[in-house]
């Protein structure tokens, strides 16, 4: 099977990828994208047999998000219709009628100070003393900075206390 997929970038055109299976029109897939193949998420937009390109050259997607397609039929026409009304790519349209949920979430990363690192040579500098005072008294992070900005300046490397 031959899948025409919107990617959602810049350049108003679809990619042609290969299947073993038929994927519902609508349904997201993960494709490789450009020449470093990093990975991609389109929508599905045709499905065929037959396609007009070399089939030796057509990647094969790496995996299909959805089962069922979220898209539906109505909104896939609607989507064509904006695209070609307002001059937009195809795949941009399509994200901008996903929910912000269903875009996925980037990556944040966490940290937790651990009673090995509250007793390292570090717990002696200021970062070492705010992270510890921040930590073990479980405060919001955004109003211990500007409580302990206050209490301390720093001029030439050496901190000093403003009690």
């Amino acid at each position: 099977m031959f899948l025409v997929v919107s990617i959602a970038n810049h350049l108003d055109q679809t990619f042609t990828y290969s299947h073993k299976d038929a994927v519902a029109i609508g349904s997201r897939v993960v494709v490789p994208f450009g020449k470093g193949n990093r990975k991609a998420v389109g929508v599905v937009i045709e499905c065929s047999e037959i396609t007009e390109y070399d089939p030796k050259r057509i990647k094969a997607i790496v995996e299909v998000v959805d089962k069922k397609p979220i898209y539906s039929k109505e909104l896939m026409q609607l989507a064509e219709w904006l695209s070609s009304y307002y001059f937009h790519p195809i795949g941009e349209v399509l994200r901008t009628m996903l929910p912000v949920s269903s875009k996925g979430k980037k990556l944040v990363k966490k940290y937790k100070l651990t009673d090995k690192g509250l007793e390292t040579r570090a717990s002696d500098t200021f970062a070492g003393k705010f992270l510890k005072y921040a930590f073990t008294r479980k405060v919001s992070l955004e109003k211990t900075v500007i409580k302990k900005m206050n209490e301390y300046s720093i001029s030439n490397g050496n901190v000093s206390s403003n009690k």
